[in-house]
């Protein structure tokens, strides 16, 4: 066994854990397709254990998108 092949399994078996930690979802993030609901989805289906959304609370979005600084 290669000493990578080796690492590799000792990390994946002391963590076994698949972790996302900046992910984001729309409408919030513009940058994003997904909304949060999916992404949730499509983490899980792809072995995610993990998963930390980081959306862009924007002036962009509350103010000029929804016409509101009301962000409560």
């Amino acid at each position: 066994m290669r000493i990578q092949d080796e690492l590799k399994s000792k990390l994946l078996e002391a963590y076994p854990y698949k972790t996302e930690i900046h992910a984001h979802t729309k409408p919030v993030s513009t940058c994003s397709d997904v909304v949060s609901e999916d992404a949730v989805k499509l983490y899980k289906e792809n072995g995610y254990s993990t998963l930390t959304i980081a959306n862009h609370f924007t002036f962009d979005y509350f103010y000029k998108r929804i016409g509101t600084r009301d962000v409560k």
